[in-house]
């Protein structure tokens, strides 16, 4: 048959994708991230070596003719024949096949102890295979559901090596079905790739890895090992081919943990200092820098039990970085200017017991939930916490959080009774942290860094998860799947304002709470809107991502019929998923461009009432297409 382990390999691969599925005894949020380790493949367009098909000469021999190798235009299929005639009919016609050269030289005719390489081609794959196997032969004759036909003997070959003549191997790519012959040994090691099991203790905690066959079956034959299979997780290289570097193993006997480097200065490091770990040798070889369609595998670290895990999934490296909720964000809800607040303070309850800690992580006390806190500005940057304690200073800031040490279910009151109203500040039930703080400095917040205010600053600060079920820029009326596309683009804003911004630092917080930034009104939104906390629930830590990086996701409330690129609004480059596309969908219908300009709609990226008509009848996009179509090239993944 063209491939007698492909059930194997289709079982190994699919567990490089099952992975986000796999979930240790460890909870998320246990790993530190360490970076890239190294570069290996997913196997995603790579080959994996199947072995010697025959041997052949590598130079004319009597009697002797070239094999021509062909690669199908935009298929991948390689063809290989001995036939002039077939070979210029390749050439000379708009077949899609490009004559790459000479593979080898085989026989047109039998010689004693030669064997037939017989040709079979699959309609279905568009994949050519060559055999020297009469057990493959007669598989493929008598078995239909492989979908090859018999097309007859190509050449002839020598079933074993004799003078003159050399291994011609045979590798197979998983991912197309095709087959790939060579009498090449680089050009076989530059494209085939062995797996690298992985394996995980629970009793330790240690995961290994190893590209040993042997190695993997010890230790899934013999159960005193304590180690427990997770499959292939990347494919590495065997032997070092050009731009790999050694990936090198190091073992520590009073951890239990395995260690990968490819670095030599970490290698000499380990050797040469007391550091507990012993040198193993070369486990696998890999790419220190990216090439040749390779990806990155992440290194953690478990401070608890010392152990280093490694993977090319960015969804299970964020699985084991990130608490369950995700990351934490910090968000400027509002402030009172410093003359206004002293007669009127912030009055502070919540659902639970919470405590007062001070700019230092002291707490100042622990206050029953139903219990009113003040806190008003005093002087000197001080603010003044009355109330449900004595009178107390506390410098700069203070935050509340939960007494029991789980924020996950605290929600604070924040009230403002004696202020004037103010749009939105009617919401002020807040899940997670709230942080009280002086500020005094330029006016970032209000654009004018000449001018200096003096501000108390109320911010929240809770999981990015709890933070989207707060998203003031949709009330979740509509089709459920354009509410999915408007909290997926919330999300994936405030995580990159985690992870790039730092505008309002100066504040003591991330993002702004408006349409300066994004508009989030708490939880008291997500009680009056429930279908907004419901498709967060349904895309929960779905970010919109590009080249394995949280993707800037603009959008506006309408078009002119056809969306605008990054560049050509803003003139950077650094945004290529942001291009014009066609947008019959969200144009508006009344307004000109340079009205829907004038209202604030830049047409860069989303539209929303284009995400909205698509969403419903008579198109009934999910939410994935409809991002898709208005972000090129992007990818929906789950970071936690």
């Amino acid at each position: 048959m063209p491939h007698k382990y492909k059930k194997l390999i289709f079982l190994f691969v699919g567990i490089i994708f099952f992975l986000a599925g796999v979930k240790h005894s460890l909870a998320a949020g246990d790993y530190q991230d360490e970076g890239t380790a190294f570069y290996a493949q997913t196997n995603v367009g790579g080959y994996t070596y199947e072995g010697i098909g025959f041997y052949a000469p590598t130079m004319q021999v009597a009697n002797s003719l070239p094999v021509y190798r062909f690669n199908k235009n935009g298929n991948g299929d390689h063809f290989y024949t001995i036939s002039e005639d077939e070979k210029n009919d390749l050439v000379n016609t708009q077949s899609g096949y490009a004559l790459e050269g000479v593979a080898f030289y085989a026989f047109p005719s039998q010689i004693e102890g030669m064997v037939p390489v017989y040709r079979f081609y699959s309609a279905t794959k568009g994949d050519h295979f060559f055999t020297a196997s009469a057990t493959e032969k007669t598989a493929l004759d008598n078995d239909p559901q492989w979908g090859y036909s018999d097309e007859g003997i190509a050449f002839y070959v020598y079933p074993t090596q004799v003078d003159d003549s050399s291994p011609v191997y045979r590798l197979y790519n998983s991912t197309t079905g095709f087959h790939f012959l060579t009498a090449s040994e680089a050009e076989k090691d530059a494209i085939s790739t062995i797996p690298v099991y992985r394996f995980y203790n629970l009793t330790t905690g240690d995961h290994f890895y190893t590209d040993s066959q042997a190695e993997a079956a010890a230790l899934n034959g013999n159960k005193k090992h304590g180690y427990k299979s997770e499959g292939v997780v990347f494919y590495a290289f065997s032997k070092q081919i050009s731009n790999s570097s050694p990936v090198y193993r190091f073992y520590n006997s009073s951890t239990g943990d395995h260690f990968y480097t490819a670095s030599e200065a970490e290698k000499d490091d380990l050797i040469n200092a007391q550091s507990g770990y012993s040198y193993e040798g070369v486990a696998f070889y890999a790419y220190a820098a990216q090439i040749d369609g390779s990806s990155p595998v992440y290194r953690l670290y478990n401070p608890t039990t010392g152990d280093h895990f490694y993977t090319i999934s960015l969804t299970e490296k964020n699985y084991y970085i990130l608490p369950a909720l995700g990351p934490d964000i910090s968000v400027g809800l509002y402030y009172i200017n410093k003359s206004d607040i002293q007669n009127s303070p912030f009055e502070i309850t919540a659902n639970k017991d919470y405590k007062i800690v001070d700019k230092n992580g002291t707490p100042i006390a622990t206050v029953s939930g139903d219990k009113t806190t003040d806190v008003t500005y005093d002087s000197n940057d001080n603010l003044q916490i009355s109330g449900s304690i004595s009178s107390t200073l506390a410098n700069s800031y203070v935050t509340f959080e939960a007494a029991d040490g789980d924020n996950s279910d605290l929600i604070f009151n924040v009230h403002k009774p004696n202020l004037p109203y103010i749009a939105g500040q009617n919401y002020d039930h807040y899940r997670g942290k709230i942080k009280v703080e002086y500020y005094h400095g330029p006016d970032i917040y209000g654009g004018n860094t000449g001018s200096t205010v003096s501000q108390i600053w109320i911010d929240n600060i809770l999981p990015l998860e709890q933070y989207t079920w707060g998203a003031g820029e949709v009330n979740g009326t509509g089709p459920i799947e354009h509410t999915k596309v408007m909290t997926t683009i919330f999300r994936t804003y405030g995580y990159w304002y985690i992870k790039y911004a730092n505008k309002y630092a100066p504040y003591g917080f991330q993002i702004r709470s408006d349409s300066g930034s994004q508009v989030y009104w708490g939880e008291d939104w997500e009680t009056k809107y429930p279908n907004v906390k419901k498709a967060a629930q349904a895309t929960q830590g779905v970010i919109v991502s590009y080249g394995g990086d949280v993707a800037l996701t603009p959008y506006s409330s309408w078009s002119d019929g056809k969306t605008r690129s990054y560049e050509s609004v803003w003139g950077s480059t650094d945004y290529p998923w942001c291009q014009a596309v066609d947008d019959p969908y969200g144009k508006s219908p009344t307004l000109t461009t340079s009205q829907l300009e004038a209202d604030g709609n830049h047409m860069v990226g989303l539209i929303a009432n284009g995400s909205l008509n698509l969403a419903q009848s008579p198109y009934n996009w999910n939410y994935q297409k409809i991002l898709k179509y208005y972000y090129a090239g992007i990818s929906l993944t789950a970071f936690y």
